[in-house]
């Protein structure tokens, strides 16, 4: 089954995904790997049948004094039995190393079997180690005994398949041309032939289209990630909660930065390839709409990767006014370019040859335009303000949709707006709600109005697409380099900035309103004889009380419930399907924490046995 969840706080919700009987643990808030990816859709597939088997070797000051320190964690599948005799030579190492004599005690915690699958399991397992327990009561309540303790290491098991998996991505696409010295990145040509393949691989999932032309005309390309098992405008429910959110990732618009296009790849190739195998991107494509722009500036780009010495930022338009430029100083950069508070030069330069050159003109550009142009199509028309720098202080209000962010590099900063100046929007609240969620993956600092305002930035792509269109509106500065090692990048940058940007993608539906609510962490299921025991922890301060940070005022509210939906996303629940309220484990909400249970008995309610999800 596959098992998700919603928690509310005053009026804020959000949701978590958990796939129980192919056992697939996702936690919205902590964007946890599988520690199975055992898909169970079809018996008699056997594609969709595969078994991880992790061993993890507890200090002995971990388990009590009288237990070894050795736990076979398992989680099996029909037939898949002999799997674990792959497997069985990291227990004889754990024996060696930790000197212990042949009379071994293995403490098999065995999730999601059946009487004569755990029989199966305990009788291979005799065959090894002649003093193995098998009484299956006792296998059975020891999946709660040391629950706990498993959890302890889940997230050392989760970092090792994430950097696989990660790595897995980027060998996926070694026949496309890299940047020279550089095997982690692809170059400008060998991702937009590694981007026009991908509809090919992925026909229900992407769509690429060519937005617009470049200086010298080269195309920009966007990709889209949606499934069509849900309307991008509506559906039958009618309960205002119809259309999908959109979130829209740039990266490429100063080509130096190498690491930015590939990490915005990367995160597009991480759903395609995850699509239903882990639950909680299954449920976001299929409510999301993804637009992901990897090279905003593809003619600076070609300059950047064949001449380092450079450091190309800017486009490549020559202009009228560059007498006194040298080959190296023409070009106008994108990211002053954007027409809000265009002009203002205490956040960018009137002066053609500097770096931070705004251009001629607001929106001069065609790679601006035709980023603005692109995301006037994606978001909503009445978020929008009529007279936008004349408006700043009107609040666009918690009940907006959608995301923007545009991926820079380096320095690890998350910022919003304002950015043209040290003055915090109408906004601010939930802009910093969110921004500090989103660092909370990355262990970025805030660069933000009352925070590290490092510098102003006048006419950029995040206060357009906040103080224009109306939507929540971020930017990422990565790595420690503009030419980002590629060790650093596989190591830290991709695996920490991944899951801030699964995040945002969870929220994008309303990000003021989810970004200011409670997360979901440590969702698990686990079965005893017929029933599962579905847990979760609540908490309203984990993701935004980061370090550093004094707490935050949106950390604080008491949650007031918690509740699961069987088979239908909350937005699409029409009363109709089943629904449990979780309990707080103390018997009280009362708090802005809350560790939470229900015990469910699929059996009784009529439950077929097969792929099932909660929200």
């Amino acid at each position: 089954m596959v098992f998700p969840i919603k928690a509310v706080a005053a009026t804020y919700s959000l949701i978590s995904a958990l796939n129980v009987l192919s056992i697939t643990s996702a936690s919205l808030a902590m964007n946890q790997s599988e520690l199975s990816e055992n898909i169970i859709e079809d018996p008699g597939n056997s594609h969709h049948r595969r078994s991880i088997i992790e061993t993890a070797h507890f200090s002995q000051n971990v388990l009590e004094p009288d237990q070894f320190p050795i736990v076979l964690t398992a989680f099996l599948a029909e037939d898949d039995i002999n799997i674990i005799s792959s497997r069985f030579d990291l227990l004889d190492a754990a024996k060696v190393n930790s000197s212990l004599s042949d009379n071994i005690m293995l403490e098999a915690i065995i999730l999601i079997v059946n009487e004569n699958e755990l029989q199966k399991v305990l009788s291979h397992l005799s065959s090894i180690y002649s003093n193995v327990e098998q009484n299956s009561s006792i296998l059975f309540s020891s999946v709660s005994i040391h629950q706990e303790k498993t959890e302890r290491f889940r997230s050392k098991i989760d970092a090792v398949d994430n950097e696989q998996s990660n790595l897995r991505q980027v060998s996926d696409f070694a026949s496309y041309s890299k940047i020279s010295g550089y095997s982690c990145f692809l170059s400008v040509e060998g991702m937009t032939d590694a981007i026009l393949d991908l509809p090919s691989k992925y026909p229900n999932l992407i769509t690429v289209s060519n937005i617009g032309s470049s200086y010298e005309g080269r195309p920009i390309y966007a990709m889209k990630i949606t499934s069509n098992k849900r309307s991008s405008s509506n559906n039958n429910n009618n309960n205002g909660n119809s259309s999908k959110g959109k979130f829209l990732v740039s990266g490429g618009v100063h080509p130096r930065e190498y690491a930015p296009p590939q990490l915005v790849f990367e995160f597009a190739i991480h759903l395609l390839s995850n699509y239903n195998d882990d639950a909680d991107i299954t449920w976001i494509v299929d409510h999301t709409e993804i637009h992901i722009v990897t090279h905003v500036n593809p003619d600076g780009r070609i300059i950047a990767e064949g001449v380092r010495s450079a450091y190309w930022r800017k486009n490549v338009n020559p202009g009228n006014d560059r007498d006194g430029c040298s080959a190296d100083e023409i070009g106008v950069d994108i990211n002053r370019n954007f027409d809000f508070v265009w002009g203002d030069t205490s956040g960018a330069s009137d002066d053609p040859c500097d770096d931070s050159y705004m251009g001629s003109d607001a929106a001069s550009e065609s790679e601006t335009k035709v980023l603005e142009d692109y995301a006037k199509t994606i978001f909503p028309t009445g978020q929008r303000k009529s007279d936008p720098e004349d408006m700043m202080d009107v609040a666009l209000g918690e009940g907006i949709s959608d995301i923007y962010m545009d991926v820079h590099s380096y320095g690890g900063y998350t910022y919003y707006p304002w950015g043209h100046v040290d003055k915090q929007s109408v906004d601010n609240e939930a802009l910093e709600a969110l921004g500090r969620k989103i660092s909370s993956f990355n262990g970025h600092d805030l660069w933000a109005p009352g925070h590290d305002f490092v510098y102003p930035v006048s006419g950029d792509t995040s206060d357009y697409m906040y103080g224009v269109l109306g939507v929540a509106s971020y930017g990422l500065e990565i790595g420690d380099d503009f030419y980002e090692s590629c060790s650093n990048f596989e190591s830290d940058v991709l695996p920490s900035n991944l899951p801030a940007l699964m995040y945002a993608a969870r929220v994008a539906k309303k990000p003021f309103s989810l970004g200011k609510g409670p997360d979901i962490f440590d969702l698990s299921a686990i079965m005893v004889n017929d029933a599962y025991r579905i847990t979760a922890l609540a908490s309203d301060s984990q993701l935004v009380n980061i370090n550093g940070y004094s707490d935050f005022k949106t950390g604080d509210q008491t949650i007031t419930g918690v509740r699961l939906y069987l088979d239908v996303h909350p937005d699409d629940y029409d009363g109709s399907s089943t629904v449990w309220d979780m309990e707080a484990v103390d018997g009280r909400f009362d708090s802005s924490e809350e560790e939470l249970e229900v015990v469910i008995f699929p059996s009784s309610l009529g439950i077929s046995s097969g792929r099932h999800t909660l929200f």
